[in-house]
């Protein structure tokens, strides 16, 4: 979905960001493909050049699947593509007038075909190259990520001092465990009580770092 703001009587400069990977969900594109051709031949062109169904994958799931690097990198391309086609059709002007053209990560290639700076189809070719490389960087060492809100920096890094000791499981447990991912209520004499949230990341955004690095080579 795409988001046109108007302020006032002011002219607003229009610019398209790309989402990165992560964004990815089951269903995504289906029903771009049911009532845009354009967008639905982007995904015949896709299964082509990638050499399985894209758009199954996409449509149906499993969401293990599609959340694996290798997957959602390209189904994400592919699926902003789309998403881009129904703007071109119901909005053509927002087209037109797009001044600037960004995007997260995986999305930086989004917006380079957009930006006609390289083709569909190379672009997805180094999409699908750099989903395998990252996948495979993030094979080799067993990792995951957290997504912590509500903690002070101090807090953070006394975990993860503990985690570099040796102490990964109960780190892995105090994060991972379902009262944590709803919240946890923190509070004490003198403080403010407030929620903190620990949310594990899926694997699909959990390239970063070191992994990131081994990919790149």
């Amino acid at each position: 979905e795409f988001l046109v703001l108007q302020f006032g009587e002011f002219m607003t400069k229009i610019a398209l960001l790309f989402p990165g990977q992560g964004a990815q969900h089951v269903g995504m594109g289906r029903k771009l493909t049911v009532q845009y051709p354009k967008a639905r031949e982007l995904y015949e062109r896709a299964a082509l050049i990638l050499g399985f169904d894209l758009a199954k994958l996409s449509f149906e799931g499993p969401a293990a699947e599609l959340d694996s690097t290798i997957i959602s990198q390209p189904a994400l391309f592919v699926a902003s593509l789309a998403a881009l086609e129904k703007l071109r059709a119901d909005s053509p002007e927002v087209v037109l007038g797009c001044e600037i053209a960004a995007g997260l990560s995986l999305g930086e290639y989004t917006a380079l075909v957009f930006a006609n700076a390289m083709s569909f189809e190379d672009g997805l070719r180094v999409v699908k190259r750099r989903g395998e490389a990252m996948q495979a960087a993030a094979d080799a060492v067993e990792s995951g990520m957290v997504s912590i809100l509500g903690l002070e920096p101090s807090a953070v890094e006394r975990l993860c001092d503990q985690a570099r000791g040796g102490d990964a499981r109960r780190l892995v447990e105090y994060r991972h465990n379902d009262r944590q991912r709803r919240g946890h209520r923190r509070g004490g004499r003198g403080t403010q009580e407030r929620m903190v949230y620990g949310a594990p990341l899926s694997s699909a955004r959990r390239y970063a770092g070191r992994a990131w690095m081994r990919a790149s080579q």
